[in-house]
């Protein structure tokens, strides 16, 4: 069985790139249904990296398992978001014009190690352009929210039956009409206590936009630079990644993180980096780091972790991906003091002491499941 899957394989390489990704689509979907239990055999050791905490890193290359001088590879599909709660774990996987949001139960084998195991696909949308593939997740009990890059929207489904609840359009037109294609490039959600806060790669005057749905409106923070990710509201500020700094163009890097009011890579490192993907604690905080390139390059070189202790920086370790796209801590939250019931009004408090005011306050537009209309109203 063995030597004939390897020759699927070669067969399936030789007849193309596209041919070669139908045909692993094809083997997740069987997987999935079958509640195939992925194999952890892959394991990499490098330099001593001593951790507090483990964590669970989305990256090109897929899931990879991080603790202490050891990374393991859970999960070997193209990984963006993840997002966990108990014993469930959700990612975000991409494979040819498909992008899918997974469920799978994570447990550990005999060994002690984490082996996840299939259990089923929750929502699915074509995605013929690579910037299209659905970015980051957050869960919330039985609400799953999806940063839905191709609509433009912010979609949340049941957690459990991946059953459509409603999809939220926070940007629109000089008439009102709203964006439901990639513009604004949203890709990255938080759901508060009666809010959501959630980035967006483009807006206002060539910058980013960290936004918060509050009932019926839309507040938009502009961030200076183009490419703001993460968002992870803490009682002491907000965190989010200035992933490409004011270098976006010259591929040189100079990504920076927000971190609750300080920003914390530029004055520790010269060199450029670019960041997404952060979780930890005031303590001990994962930052990831991607390589930076053009298109056709972005997936040849190496990315890893930046490790930074208190706020000061301790050491760079590789990883075998070129982009990291997301980190969570094995119990699945993203950092120690992260504010899981944050109030819009909070909420917007805090996006204020990071970026002043506003610059747009907007009303919100809902799409309800089988119902082809916007509407407006709030969002729960």
């Amino acid at each position: 069985m063995i030597a004939k899957r390897s020759s699927i394989y070669r067969l399936a390489r030789h007849l193309g790139s596209s041919a070669y990704e139908v045909f692993r689509k094809e083997i997740l979907v069987r997987r999935l249904a079958n509640r195939h239990v992925f194999s952890t055999q892959k394991k990499f050791v490098g330099p001593e990296l001593k951790l507090d905490c483990s964590y669970i890193v989305s990256t090109d290359r897929g899931l990879f398992h991080v603790r202490s001088n050891e990374v393991r590879c859970l999960f070997p599909y193209y990984t963006f978001g993840v997002a966990a709660t108990g014993s469930s774990l959700f990612a975000s996987v991409s494979i040819g014009v498909d992008s899918y949001v997974i469920a799978m139960e994570i447990s550990k084998d005999k060994k002690g190690q984490p082996i996840l195991q299939a259990r089923r696909i929750l929502y699915q949308i074509e995605t013929k352009y690579h910037n299209e593939r659905i970015h980051q997740l957050h869960v919330d009990g039985c609400r799953l929210a999806i940063a839905n890059t191709r609509k433009n929207s912010i979609t949340i489904i049941d957690a459990k039956t991946g059953e459509l609840l409603t999809d939220l359009y926070p940007f629109a037109d000089f008439t009102g009409f709203p964006i439901h294609t990639d513009h604004n490039h949203i890709n990255s959600v938080y759901i508060g206590k009666d809010c959501i806060i959630f980035t967006a790669h483009n807006g206002g005057e060539i910058g980013s936009i960290i936004g918060v749905i509050h009932g019926s409106q839309v507040y938009s923070y502009q961030f200076k630079n183009r490419g703001v990710h993460d968002i992870i509201p803490t009682h002491n500020g907000i965190i989010f990644s200035d992933t490409f700094g004011s270098s976006m163009s010259d591929f040189k890097g100079g990504g920076d993180l927000y971190n609750a009011g300080e920003w914390l890579i530029q004055k520790t490192e010269e060199r450029g980096y670019m960041v997404r993907g952060v979780a930890g604690s005031a303590d001990e905080l994962l930052v990831g780091h991607s390589f930076m390139g053009k298109r056709e390059d972005r997936f040849k070189g190496r990315g890893g972790i930046l490790l930074f202790r208190k706020g000061k920086f301790q050491s760079d370790y590789q990883l075998p991906s070129a982009q990291i796209n997301d980190i969570i801590r094995s119990d699945g939250s993203k950092h120690a003091h992260e504010w899981n019931d944050i109030t819009g009004g909070e909420a917007k408090r805090l996006c204020e002491a990071a970026l002043g005011e506003p610059c747009h306050v907007g009303q919100l537009s809902v799409q309800l499941p089988n119902v082809k209309e916007f509407t407006t109203g709030e969002w729960y």
